[in-house]
């Protein structure tokens, strides 16, 4: 059963907020992905069609603003910044 797009943010927040903390512990010897990947891989299957683009392009922007992949092209940045939802009760 797919996730509405409320409970998909709230994931994707939490997916941000933990590679984030792993990052900032261990700055030099962190390993996010295993974790991030297995967590990112979970939130995409529980997608809609409908909001699986959504959800692709918020995990390109966690990894973007964690400078983990390139955001200096404005297909990648745009869509990034500012850090909005345009869904109706969906929180950033």
């Amino acid at each position: 059963m797919f996730q509405t797009r409320t409970a998909l943010v709230t994931r994707l927040q939490a997916l941000e907020s933990g590679l984030e903390a792993r990052i900032e512990q261990n700055p030099h010897t962190a390993d996010p992905w295993p974790e991030f990947d297995d967590e990112a891989s979970a939130i995409r299957r529980d997608a809609a069609a409908g909001d699986r683009e959504y959800v692709q392009q918020r995990i390109s922007c966690i990894l973007a603003r964690q400078g983990l992949i390139p955001a200096d092209d404005a297909h990648r940045r745009a869509p990034c910044l500012p850090h909005t939802d345009t869904h109706p009760g969906a929180q950033p």
